[in-house]
């Protein structure tokens, strides 16, 4: 049995070296030493931008979800630019 729960881990070795930190689903052993972790699902190059996005989470959080149908789908091709420019 094991059990898990969410960390934030510096993942320099899936970013060549350089930090990046990443939420995390950790997988501890039955003596409560981490095994493993997920693959990531939140990451930023430093723990002060970690703080940002979980304020970004947490105020998602208080929002209604959003529905498939509340999305108008454009797709933009790669020669293309959108509304930004971008």
């Amino acid at each position: 049995m094991f059990t898990w729960n969410y960390r934030v881990v510096n993942d320099r070795r899936g970013n060549g070296g350089e930090d990046w930190y990443v939420l995390q689903e950790v997988v501890y052993n039955k003596k409560g030493e981490p095994t493993g972790y997920s693959t990531p699902c939140l990451g930023s190059e430093d723990m002060e931008g970690m703080h940002e996005v979980w304020e970004m989470m947490q105020h998602a959080m208080e929002l209604p979800p959003l529905q498939e149908e509340d999305f108008n789908f454009i797709r933009v091709s790669d020669d293309e630019e959108d509304d930004d420019g971008n």
